[in-house]
């Protein structure tokens, strides 16, 4: 057989990183041309640039070579050192975190403490340190490029490396969730030396604290939550060679690197996400590489693996779905299938228990929630005895080597639990162990101002109760519209905060379908349509009926019947859509969403291109129409019959897909067994959102490329091992779709607009003058954005002891002692629930002064937050609005919006165009703010 001729390039780290920056030059200069940017000149900006990156890139090596001296000097000594130097950081990260809580728990944590401890480790680690450093930087790598698309795919990834770097280099926080809470808590912790108060443990926003605390740098504080994709990716790499060769285990990094939603988290929003799927990658690291740990470390490979998932765990609590996936592939491992599923069903349980199942939004009752955990629990302990009998596996030493992770896990989370205590005067509850509360201030109810509906406010103890909303984000601006609310629709306001923030990820189709159209929705992105931070592509969901039903599993039934199921779950999907009751219904329902689909391109109704995309979905749509009454009759069922129903489903799903993973290693077939316990807790108590899957998003194009390198085999040995011509093409079609995928992904990231930004500006472009002018301070880079926005902060800084009510708005990161004074009620809930409790309109107002509140900050983007069917935010965005500015209580003070004003002289508006208008909220609108600060007299 003729020899592949094999292209062999030598690198060192040194060179890679000269490559970095010259891709960060050319995007650098291609923005700055684009905008016009002409100050400072283009040399001084790129020299600025280079000697800026520079250094927080040396700041990198820094914090990485003390991170990974702790952490090596723990793996050696349990057997655990043969591995890769990112596992070491991955655990000296662990062990930081830890460390720097029980600082802040006794409000010692300074950065030269820090600093000494990571030098001491240093010291004793140094000969590891050298050999590591010359390995990264110096040493001449090999590569060996056997695939003809390898080095495009390779340079496409350079270039999207230098794209996040510029997007990641920032004077402050920019996103939602960033300025409001992860990077806000990094910001304050270097301000107490100690931890703030906040609902839940932030164990990322310590590490990204260690910026201000060793360096006194703001914006290494945010590289420390934006940067951290890139050594969470490359362990990726690491992980998934263990089944794919170089090749495709670069194209699946580079497929994952693209994502929109990547690029949002590693360019917008300051998110702890990276962080926990860096920790997440080194558990499964640990796990793949040392399945199996010798007798005499094993003790301690179990309390590394719970340690890791502790503080996973304390990063966010979302590391629940790492749980139960970490368990499911310890228990497939252990007693194969059966004791997988019984893991789910067990945890599933404790979960429903233990009061989790709010987290997922469902609609169950306490009482309900209780039985359905103990008949999931009770189910899946019988099923784990059946297992163990079944399998005659050595049980006790397995329960044993269980518990120490479990009391490991406790152990590492412990100080978390001990700070929330401490903030709930040591009651004891598990509520009270997982959830903190907050520093910010407290609003108490007058009596007085209480409704005769109500001797005392139904709130804890006169105090507006806790609401933990996990996400926020923010679409375009909508106009302020007024809406007229009844009684009974201002009742049916309350509680529906939730609803409005978490279910509109989700989806608010009726019973299960809300779940089993989960990938259907997410593949189109049609829930929140335009958010980039959702977008994960089509290749991940659409490609997979594909693997199922070409990947077969040898039975004519068991096929068959798989092309009915899909056939009907596709049906179901097109259902949701419209919902409709009958099949003329859902034809017509249909008929009006394809429309509304497309009202946006009028010109393109009627179309050739729009009659192609009716036909297409033609038989779809007969589908959903044929079998509307079915599911409709299904979707009425309660939540305590349709999570079983769900549950079976997926393993009747699985059943027939057993004979597929034959052929497969062992090691995949336990890490499809860990995805599939992550996806179904997942999807149960995820509300669709996509970060707080994206240890899945990484890895399950594992199995799609498995199958594609297996057939590329088989093809270039000329033999025939299992795939079929069907499955060759299908193959084929999988590696077309990844790279037509990073395409499209490329194009996305270069068109996509940053928040508040003219059209195709993929960067906030104060931000790129900053890392490219020395002159530039946070003050006078905050000053590039707007003028507003400072303003309004310097009012309420300048008036110190004044609290403010903040309704969304990005502005928190910027308000002085921002956790004692700004109470934040971004879906109105607090406000809803005040109107419903007080006797008069107005005290709402009367009671925010009653607790030394004298501004409201309002966003006025927020009713376009509503996703809801009933619209329920709009209506209390309304209420508020009108009592603002109609009560002759409030005024005011500063507003980026404007409004028609004839009597006027011109002036110019923030557009740069010229104008009769003054700022404020009535009349005519001539130029559409976001933000207006109210005073309340």
């Amino acid at each position: 057989m003729k020899q592949k001729k094999i292209w062999v390039i030598p690198i060192r780290g040194v060179v890679l990183i000269v490559v970095f920056l010259l891709a960060g030059l050319l995007v650098l200069f291609q923005f700055r041309a684009a905008i016009t940017l002409d100050r400072p000149t283009a040399v001084s900006a790129g020299v600025f640039f280079v000697l800026n990156s520079s250094w927080y890139l040396l700041l990198f090596l820094i914090i990485g070579a003390g991170l990974a001296s702790i952490g090596h000097f723990i793996t050696k000594r349990i057997g655990l050192h043969q591995g890769s130097r990112l596992f070491d950081i991955a655990v000296g990260c662990a062990m930081g975190i830890i460390l720097s809580t029980f600082l802040g728990l006794f409000g010692v944590l300074y950065g030269a403490v820090l600093g000494v401890v990571m030098l001491i480790f240093a010291f004793f680690e140094r000969q590891y340190l050298l050999t590591a450093s010359q390995e990264w930087l110096l040493k001449k790598q090999q590569w060996r490029i056997t695939k003809w698309w390898e080095l495009s795919i390779a340079l496409v990834g350079m270039l999207l490396l230098g794209i996040y770097w510029i997007g990641g280099i920032k004077a402050f926080a920019t996103g939602f969730d960033g300025s409001a809470l992860y990077a806000n808590l990094a910001q304050l912790i270097p301000q107490y030396h100690g931890l703030p108060g906040a609902y839940q443990a932030f164990g990322w926003s310590v590490v990204m604290s260690w910026g201000e605390l060793l360096f006194g740098s703001t914006t290494f504080s945010l590289l420390l939550s934006q940067a951290v994709y890139f050594p969470a990716l490359v362990l990726a790499y690491q992980l998934v060679r263990k089944w794919l060769k170089e090749p495709y285990a670069l194209l699946l990094i580079v497929l994952v690197l693209s994502l929109p939603m990547v690029n949002f988290q590693a360019m917008v929003d300051e998110k702890v996400d990276f962080g926990l799927l860096f920790i997440s990658l080194a558990i499964l690291y640990q796990l793949f590489h040392w399945p199996v740990p010798t007798q005499k470390y094993t003790l301690a490979y179990c309390l590394l693996l719970g340690g890791l998932m502790g503080v996973g765990f304390s990063i966010k609590y979302t590391a629940i779905f790492l749980f139960v996936a970490v368990a499911g592939i310890l228990c497939f491992r252990a007693g194969r299938a059966l004791l997988l599923w019984s893991s789910i069903m067990i945890l599933l349980g404790i979960f429903f228990l233990a009061g989790f199942y709010e987290w997922g939004n469902l609609p169950l009752s306490l009482v309900e929630a209780r039985i359905l955990g103990a008949a999931t629990t009770g189910a899946g302990l019988l099923i784990a005895v059946i297992s163990i009998r079944r399998t005659q596996m050595e049980f006790i030493p397995f329960l044993r080597s269980l518990t120490v992770i479990g009391c490991a896990f406790f152990l590492a989370f412990l100080p978390w639990g001990i700070k929330h205590l401490g903030e709930h005067q040591y009651q004891l509850s598990l509520n009270n162990f997982l959830q903190g509360k907050p520093d910010r201030i407290e609003i108490s109810v007058p009596p007085e101002l209480l409704s005769n509906h109500f001797n005392r406010s139904p709130l804890e103890t006169g105090t507006l109760r806790n609401l933990v909303l996990l996400t926020s984000d923010q679409n375009t601006p909508v106009q302020h519209e007024q809406i007229d609310i009844t009684d009974k629709e201002e009742k049916a306001l309350e509680g529906n905060a939730r609803r409005e923030e978490l279910q509109r990820y989700l989806g608010y189709e009726e019973g299960i379908w809300r779940y089993l159209s989960i990938p259907f929705d997410l593949t189109l992105n049609l829930n929140v349509s335009g958010l980039r931070h959702q977008e994960i592509g089509f290749i991940f969901l659409a490609l997979f009926p594909l693997l199922l039903l070409f990947f077969g599993t040898g039975s004519w039934w068991k096929n068959s019947l798989l092309v009915v199921m899909m056939g009907f779950w596709i049906g179901s999907c097109f259902w949701s859509l419209a919902e409709g009751s009958t099949a003329i219904a859902q034809q017509e329902g249909m008929a009006a969403y394809q429309s509304g689909f497309w009202k946006v391109y009028p010109e393109n109704i009627d179309g050739t291109f729009y009659q192609v995309w009716i036909n297409i979905q033609s038989p779809f749509v007969g589908i959903s129409a044929l079998f509307s009454t079915v599911y409709d009759a299904v979707s009425t069922l309660p939540a305590t019959i349709y999570l079983p129903l769900l549950l079976i489903v997926i393993f009747l799903l699985s059943y027939l897909l057993k004979e597929t993973k034959k052929s497969w290693p062992q090691s995949l077939k336990e890490l499809l067994a860990g995805l599939l316990a992550f996806s179904i807790v997942w999807i149960i108590l995820g509300n669709g959102i996509t970060w707080y899957a994206m240890l899945l998003w990484v890895l399950f194009p594992v199995l799609l490329f498995y199958e594609m390198q297996s057939t590329a085999r088989e093809r270039k040995e000329k033999v025939t091992l299992s795939s079929s011509p069907a499955q060759q093409w299908i193959a084929s079609l999988i590696g077309i779709a990844a790279v037509v995928q990073i395409v499209i992904n490329l194009g996305i990231v270069l068109s996509s607009s940053q928040p508040a930004q003219p059209a195709a500006y993929i960067y906030n472009w104060p931000m790129v003058a900053y890392l490219s002018d020395g002159s530039l301070t946070r003050e006078k880079t905050y000053r590039l954005f707007d003028n507003i926005s400072q303003d309004i902060c310097n009012v309420i800084n300048g008036d110190k002891n004044s609290k403010v009510y903040r309704v969304n708005t990005y502005l928190n990161y910027h308000i002085d002692r921002n956790d004692q004074r700004v109470y934040e009620d971004n879906q109105l809930q607090y406000f809803a629930e005040l109107s419903h409790i007080t006797n008069s309109e107005t005290a709402f107002l009367d009671i925010l002064k009653t607790n030394g509140i004298n501004y409201l900050l309002y966003d006025i983007n927020t009713p376009s937050l509503d996703q809801t069917p009933e619209q329920s935010l709009r209506k209390k965005c309304s209420n508020l609005l009108r009592l603002l500015l109609q009560s002759g209580r409030a005024e005011i003070v500063m507003t980026d919006n404007y409004v028609a004003a004839p009597d006027a002289d011109f002036i110019q508006l923030p557009n740069g165009q010229r104008a009769q208008a003054r700022q404020g909220l009535m009349g005519q609108t001539v130029y559409q703010g976001r933000i207006v600060l109210f005073k309340i007299n």
